[in-house]
């Protein structure tokens, strides 16, 4: 008798063991989404003016990120870091994210890179006052004028070539953010430098452009630009999801 209730004990145990089991499995073709905060390198100054061109462009593209981490069960955590600093962060999966990045073989080593969601076309600007008649890559390597850029930026192959170029490369004062690039050439600490399109036309808009008597000399890329995240905090599944979600966003649009 003893025996009998001691089985029926491990019987009724094994019992209760199985219901938790069950009820802590999910049932066949459930989903199971976990909750994630994904890091994105963030320019608080281009949100400052709500009419100009640039400020628009950005916001759309962080609502359009937003909308697509959503479907994977993640939001979007701002942060702000100058561009030069957040490369360096997303390397080291310290940020998950950037926006509007254009798209190298050195940079693919480090990031996965979603879209396109758009293009960037970067100009190279000077002062009428100096008769400045540069049309090509070539005028502008055997010039000896002075210009600034980006450090971070990516202007195209053939601007980095040129900068393989020693001589012309002594004549590169490269800058951390857009406000001391240009304050350069306002100041006249260089002859020229490169500008992004859409930034032009705010400046044109706002009349700053005509006041500062500059002009347009020539293209100096125009590529498709891309989200780019961290290969050290985004794995390829996850970024394959993300391709696959941006591609339908883009075609239901269409």
């Amino acid at each position: 008798m003893v025996s009998c209730l001691v089985n029926l004990d491990r019987v009724l145990l094994k019992l209760v063991f199985l219901s938790m089991i069950t009820l802590c499995t999910p049932v066949s073709g459930a989903v199971m989404e976990e909750h994630c905060q994904l890091k994105l390198q963030f320019h608080k100054d281009l949100i400052n003016d709500p009419s100009s061109i640039i400020s628009k462009k950005y916001s759309e593209e962080i609502s359009n990120l937003e909308l697509l981490l959503a479907k994977v069960g993640c939001e979007l955590v701002k942060v702000e870091v100058p561009p030069g600093r957040g490369f360096m962060l997303m390397e080291a999966g310290q940020l998950d994210v950037m926006i509007a990045i254009s798209k190298n073989a050195e940079r693919q080593k480090n990031y996965h890179f979603i879209g396109p969601h758009g293009r960037e076309r970067n100009w190279l600007i000077g002062p009428k006052s100096k008769l400045l008649t540069i049309t090509n890559f070539a005028e502008l390597e055997r010039s000896k004028l002075t210009m600034s850029a980006m450090k971070s930026a990516f202007y195209g192959k053939d601007f980095e070539k040129m900068k393989n170029n020693e001589t012309f490369n002594r004549r590169l004062f490269f800058v951390t953010n857009n406000k001391q690039k240009i304050d350069l050439l306002i100041k006249g600490r260089v002859d020229l430098t490169v500008e992004n399109e859409y930034v032009i036309e705010d400046m044109v808009r706002t009349g700053v452009f005509e006041q500062l008597n500059l002009s347009k000399l020539f293209l100096v890329n125009d590529c498709e630009i891309y989200y780019a995240f961290s290969k050290k905090s985004i794995n390829p599944e996850l970024a394959i999801k993300l391709q696959k979600f941006w591609h339908n966003m883009n075609v239901s649009e269409s």
